[in-house]
């Protein structure tokens, strides 16, 4: 982004680099070609059900692709998809941002409920004006193992693994230029069992929600997921500069997003102006993050000591001296050592049960204030306007021969009617379709009326949606 009165000039020595994605069951691999700063997109390839070919032959398709591209086996970099993180996106004091992880983890209770082990968590800082806004990503250890083991069997060696999310909006910043920090792009990465709507206001990353796929019968429900995924970037769809594709969008749904919401499929250009493939776009990030020195969204996942990007031969040399002093160092101070372990270890049993007793009352607290913002809302439309709008939604969209026998509203969410009318399952489908009701069934067998006309006996429970009535 172009700064006045500076001249900002940034120079990456690597001019080569390549990247892969996962995505259920292929493997996407797409290299790149950066000269004089000029991301290219020079060619990608794909291998399904890479899980059940022998190793061999992945090793085959693995050195093929590197031979053809001329990229190294240390330059490679991996995205994690999507659908395999959970991403919070949330806001601490300027002052947390030196102590963050220390600030995170006394926090993560409060944003990720239940058993934290089986996942690693990791901070990207988003922006920094008056608060410091952070994403914190969470992947289960079990995913990053699995990965970490195929790239283990394929003999490769990592520079860094990211989210393919992250690695996409990098790209971005790179091959729009300046153009990145006035546009407003929204993001539809979609995966095989569900698709991911992350926002970019003028270069920054400002949402990220996934959602499963709904049933395609269901066209409100999709409704729903993507007037939320707008509503938490804070920008009115009709704002929108551009909207990327990421990925595969499964036919019907595809067809509805362009012919339903009319929603544009803008296309993605490298420097040169080639197309980048929909299908490669993860893959494509992946390449541009390893071969910037400094990605304006650096998070990498992989350990400092896995890491196995060349360094010049100072740094080596100063590495392994720094590695030997510390070695005398301990020798020295052995006993002293041994005996800070020992207190160490000691500290650590009573941190972890003061970290237990923080989680329970994290936890505590997190149902109080689910609790709370219930009874607020319950507060909020406890009164005849709630009522009076049910009454006149039905009225409106009931059939004519329909009446109510009784309508029932408890602990003020939820709705039980019984009534007789001549189309019952057309009553259901209309309460279905009301914006602030919710989680229609029917509570019993439809009968026959009480007189002896056509009408039929029906009872119908409900939730109601507070928030729908706003």
């Amino acid at each position: 982004m172009a700064q006045t009165g500076k001249l900002k000039l940034e120079l990456n020595l690597r001019s080569k680099g390549w990247g892969l994605s996962f995505d259920q069951d292929r493997l996407h691999v797409t290299a790149i070609q950066n000269k004089l700063n000029q991301i290219r997109f020079t060619g990608n390839e794909t291998i399904e059900g890479y899980e059940e070919k022998k190793e061999e032959e992945m090793l085959e398709f693995l050195e093929d692709f590197q031979a053809k591209f001329h990229v190294k086996r240390a330059d490679a970099y991996l995205v994690i998809p999507r659908y395999q993180a959970s991403v919070q996106i949330v806001d601490f004091p300027l002052e947390a941002k030196d102590n963050l992880e220390e600030v995170m983890e006394y926090q993560l209770g409060n944003y990720f409920p239940g058993d934290l082990e089986p996942w690693e968590f990791f901070p990207q800082i988003l922006s920094k004006t008056d608060q410091l806004r952070v994403m914190i990503v969470a992947v289960k250890k079990e995913h990053l193992g699995h990965a970490f083991g195929f790239i283990r069997r394929w003999n490769l060696k990592l520079a860094g693994v990211t989210l393919d999310t992250l690695a996409i909006v990098n790209a971005l910043g790179r091959t729009e230029g300046e153009r990145h920090g006035q546009l407003r792009t929204m993001l539809l990465n979609f995966h095989k069992n569900g698709m991911e709507m992350a926002a970019i206001n003028q270069g920054r990353l400002v949402s990220s929600m996934y959602f499963l796929y709904p049933p395609e019968e269901k066209p409100q429900a999709l409704m729903r997921h993507l007037e939320n995924g707008f509503a938490i970037s804070r920008i009115d769809p009709n704002d929108f500069d551009q909207f990327i594709w990421s990925g595969t969008a499964p036919e019907p749904l595809a067809e509805f997003l362009t012919g339903e919401l009319n929603l544009p499929r803008d296309v993605w250009v490298d420097a040169a102006g080639d197309p980048v493939s929909p299908t490669a776009m993860s893959s494509f990030g992946a390449a541009v993050t390893g071969v910037l020195d400094k990605p304006s969204l650096g998070l990498n996942m992989l350990p400092e000591k896995l890491r196995k990007r060349h360094k010049r031969l100072p740094v080596i040399l100063g590495t392994v001296a720094l590695i030997l002093a510390g070695i005398i160092f301990l020798g020295l101070e052995i006993k002293e050592y041994s005996g800070l372990v020992r207190e160490n270890n000691r500290a650590q049993v009573r941190l972890e049960d003061i970290q237990g007793r923080m989680n329970e009352l994290s936890e505590a607290r997190f149902r109080y204030d689910t609790v709370k913002e219930e009874s607020d809302l319950f507060l909020r439309y406890q009164t005849p306007y709630l009522l009076s709008k049910l009454l006149f939604n039905l009225s409106q969209d009931l059939p004519d021969d329909t009446y109510l026998i009784s309508l029932q509203i408890r602990r003020g969410t939820e709705l039980k009617i019984q009534g007789e009318s001549g189309s019952p399952y057309d009553v259901e489908r209309i309460l279905d379709g009301i914006p602030f009701i919710d989680d229609v069934k029917s509570g019993n067998a439809i009968t026959s009326g009480r007189n002896s006309d056509d009408k039929k006996k029906f009872m119908i429970n409900a939730k109601i949606k507070l928030e729908g009535l706003r």
